[in-house]
């Protein structure tokens, strides 16, 4: 998002008509794939020795909410540069 703001490519995808929903939308919908993958691996490698006795799910929400709270921090965050 900061290399974004350093080409603009942002405004000249505004000033050609892209609404700020489909920007955003755009922002969730890469991270949140890319989320799922890691919180998948995260799962898997560390289901096999550290939460044996463990819920499987419950440990994958918990990757997958965790990453979801550092999309939120990043954005908040990119304001202030």
């Amino acid at each position: 998002m900061v290399a974004e703001k350093e080409t603009q490519v942002r405004d000249s995808m505004r000033m050609m008509g892209l609404n700020e929903i489909a920007y955003w939308t755009s922002w969730l919908l890469y991270y949140l794939l890319i989320n799922i993958i890691v919180a998948s691996c995260c799962t898997i490698m560390l289901f096999q020795t550290l939460f044996k006795y463990s819920n499987p799910f419950l440990v994958w929400l918990f990757f997958f909410m965790y990453g979801l709270s550092l999309f939120g921090f990043v954005t908040f965050v990119q304001a202030f540069f």
